[in-house]
C-alpha cells in the first residue's frame, strides 16, 4: 500500500500463531487507556524488550459521551463506533481485545458475534473477582452504567450481588462527578479521602473500580496493607493477564486485589 506521502507500507501480516496479540480500544477517556498500557508493561517481568506483550492501542477520544448517549436514547451511536474499532483491530489479526470503558460494555451484546468474540469483558472480570473474594464491595461507576444496569443485567450478578452494595443517589452523583473530574486530569488528595470516607460509610472492605477512570487511583494503591481499603480493578486484572500471558484464565488471582493507599 502506498500512502499520500509516497511511503510504502506492507499489508498487515498474520502474527506468530503461538503468541498472543492484544488490541486495546481506548480514548474513553485517553488518560485511563494510556495508564492501562503503562500498567501492562510495568507488571511484565520479562528481561528482554522483545519478550514483552504485543499490544495495539486504538485511542479515539471522539467517541460520544457514553452516559449522555444512554440517557438520551442514542446508544446506537455507541454500537457503531464500537463495531468500527473492534473491526479495525480484528483486521490487524489481534487474538484478544480489551475495551477501556466499562459503560460502553452495555452495548457489547449488540455487536456482531464475529467481532465481539475476541473481547475480554471487564464486567466478567469484576464480578468473577467479587464472587471469588466473598467480601463486602462498594460499586463505583458512572451514572450511565447505573441507569442501564450494566452490572445487574450480567449473568454473574445473582452470584455476586450479596457481596455488593450500591451508593445512594446522592453519593452516586458525587462518584459520577469525581469520575469526570479524573477525565479532566483534576484528581486531588481530597478525592482519595472522599473515597475512604465513602467506603467507611457503606462498611465496604473493597472498592470496585466500575469505571476505567478509577484505574488511575487504583494504580496508586499499595499492596500488603490489610488495615486499609482495597480496590478491585478489572483493568489491573486484565493487565496482569496480558503481562503474564494468561488470557484464558478464569479464576482471579490474589493479585487482582490491591490495597488502597
Amino acid at each position: 500500500m502506498v500512502t499520500q506521502s509516497g511511503l510504502i507500507l506492507d499489508a498487515p501480516q498474520a502474527h506468530e500463531s503461538s503468541r498472543e496479540v492484544w488490541g486495546v480500544i481506548g480514548g474513553m477517556g485517553p488518560l485511563a487507556s494510556a495508564e492501562f498500557m503503562k500498567t501492562i508493561y510495568e507488571i511484565g517481568e520479562k528481561h528482554h524488550e522483545q519478550d514483552m506483550p504485543v499490544v495495539m492501542l486504538v485511542s479515539d477520544p471522539s467517541v460520544p459521551d457514553r452516559t449522555e448517549c444512554f440517557l438520551n436514547g442514542r446508544s446506537h451511536l455507541l454500537v457503531e463506533r464500537l463495531e468500527k474499532s473492534i473491526g479495525y483491530l480484528d483486521a490487524l489479526n489481534v487474538t484478544h481485545i480489551v475495551v477501556c470503558c466499562l459503560t460502553i460494555h452495555r452495548v457489547l451484546p449488540l455487536v456482531s458475534l464475529s467481532l465481539r468474540q475476541k473481547v475480554l469483558s471487564l464486567v466478567d472480570l469484576a464480578l468473577a473477582a467479587v464472587i471469588h473474594s466473598g467480601r463486602r464491595h462498594l460499586l463505583l461507576c458512572t451514572s450511565g452504567s447505573r441507569a442501564m444496569r450494566l452490572f445487574e443485567n450480567h449473568e454473574l450478578w445473582n452470584r455476586a450481588a450479596e457481596c455488593i452494595v450500591m451508593p445512594s443517589d446522592l453519593d452516586q452523583e458525587a462518584v459520577h462527578n469525581l469520575i469526570y473530574k479524573i477525565k479532566g486530569n483534576g484528581l486531588s488528595w481530597d478525592d482519595t479521602e472522599f473515597l475512604q470516607r465513602l467506603a467507611a460509610r457503606y462498611h465496604a472492605e473493597v472498592l470496585i473500580a466500575g469505571c476505567t477512570e478509577l484505574h488511575l487511583i487504583a494504580r496508586q494503591a499499595q499492596p500488603g496493607c490489610a488495615d486499609r481499603i482495597q480496590w478491585l480493578d478489572p483493568l489491573l486484572i486484565a493487565a496482569t493477564r496480558i503481562a503474564q500471558g494468561r488470557a484464558q484464565t478464569q479464576s482471579p488471582a490474589s493479585s487482582d486485589l490491591v490495597s488502597y493507599r
